[in-house]
């Protein structure tokens, strides 16, 4: 009794500590262009697409699609060829849910959700959705992730999606521990006329600690058009359904996405 209200004790601290940081992050991004509108401006000249000023929040139409419509056409069975692609990147920081700790070596079907929202240093923030479906030792997977900020108008916002698409293989495990390579196909759009898509590979982790405690970590890499690439890290613990981690994401054509994270982890 005593151990569990300790644990939701430590809980309770450690999400109210982040979402404060996210708070004053949020703040000391929205009178200036931020870290995400020179990763955008930097992407635009990669691919050779004029520079935009942002979204309109008003909710004016855009030329390209979002995160969510290239999702949708990929639940639906296809996506058609005008439709644009996105990115942590990752992720980093994506949290992976293994219930109240990382699954052992016993296998079997499972479903895995996760909903993340995170603070960006020097810019807003970003929201991250994923789905994994495993069977053993072999799953398949979707990642999106929106990267937004509030421009220097103070009447438009800058979007930047990333999705990945792609298999698992749990490469090595034990009764508390966990190492899964990922393959995928990834891509990245904004909502004025930015589309790439690429390829990316990866490994994530997961090690039991104690009672409801997991620690979890990863890296990804991604091969993008135009000769654009991104790495990625995240680590950090996951508390019963809880994930917070810390995440950066590193385009090299502009400077690193990085912050804290707050998610929750379902498994079924």
């Amino acid at each position: 009794m005593v151990a569990g209200m300790w644990r939701r004790r430590l809980t309770v601290a450690f999400a109210g500590v982040l979402l404060g940081a996210m708070a004053t992050a949020a703040q000391a991004g929205v009178a200036r262009a931020g870290q995400l509108a020179q990763v955008n401006h930097g992407l635009r000249e990669a691919a050779g697409v004029s520079s935009s000023g942002g979204d309109n929040s008003s909710g004016s139409s855009s030329s390209g699609s979002s995160i969510w419509d290239v999702v949708g056409a990929i639940l639906s069975g296809g996506s058609d060829s005008g439709s644009s692609s996105r990115k942590e990147e990752s992720t980093l920081g994506y949290a992976y849910s293994f219930g109240y700790g990382p699954a052992g070596a016993s296998g079997g079907v499972s479903t895995e959700l996760y909903f993340g929202a995170q603070s960006v240093v020097n810019s807003d923030g970003a929201t991250t959705i994923e789905a994994r479906a495993l069977y053993d030792d072999f799953g398949l997977g979707v990642r999106a992730s929106s990267f937004y900020e509030q421009q220097q108008d103070m009447n438009h916002y800058l979007h930047l999606d990333v999705w990945w698409l792609g298999g698992f293989w749990r490469m090595d495990h034990a009764d508390n521990f966990n190492v899964w390579l990922e393959l995928g196909f990834t891509g990245l759009n904004d909502r004025a006329g930015l589309s790439m898509s690429g390829v990316s590979g990866g490994l994530h982790a997961a090690r039991y600690l104690v009672g409801a405690f997991s620690a979890v970590g990863g890296a990804r890499f991604s091969w993008f058009q135009h000769d654009v690439h991104a790495g990625e890290l995240f680590a950090g613990l996951q508390v019963s359904i809880m994930q917070i981690t810390y995440r950066i994401v590193d385009f090299d054509i502009g400077p690193p996405l990085y912050g804290p994270e707050v998610g929750v982890a379902l498994t079924f």
